[in-house]
């Protein structure tokens, strides 16, 4: 029994330790520190491997700093923790378009459109989905649809 609660104090405190992290990681990213913001997601995800929030931001840094496969890989982690969320749909298929994988980035638009009607998407500007799936209906020659 002692080990259990002892156990459950160390998921506890890896909890708030990923919460601080990542707040932090925010702060930095505001400031414009995205170097010193990614350390700190990744130490939050070092403390809790399922903060989809975590995997979000660090894939957006990814993404701006050119790694596109990493941004992908993190962005696919976020939306498969978050799967209803519109934003996490969004975010990994701007990384997913900028990889040049159309169907796979039009999934995600449609996906987000989806969620927003369906939910109304928690505060997401879905006009950026549609901006999108535009965009890549067009890049695969599809402009009737677009």
């Amino acid at each position: 029994i002692a080990i259990r609660h002892f156990q459950g104090q160390d998921a506890h405190s890896d909890m708030k330790k990923a919460s601080e992290s990542y707040k932090l990681g925010n702060i930095l990213f505001e400031r414009g520190e995205a170097g010193e913001a990614e350390r700190k997601y990744k130490e939050a995800l070092s403390f809790n491997p399922q903060h989809a929030f975590a995997w979000a931001n660090l894939g957006n840094i990814l993404q701006a700093r050119g790694d596109i496969e990493g941004a992908i890989d993190s962005h696919t982690r976020s939306f498969q923790l978050t799967p209803d969320r519109a934003r996490s749909a969004h975010n990994l298929g701007v990384s997913l378009q900028t990889a040049s994988r159309w169907r796979e980035a039009e999934h995600l638009y449609r996906t987000a459109i989806d969620l927003v009607t369906r939910d109304g998407g928690g505060g997401f500007d879905v006009a950026k989905s549609w901006t999108n799936l535009g965009v890549v209906l067009q890049a695969q020659s599809r402009l009737e649809e677009a």
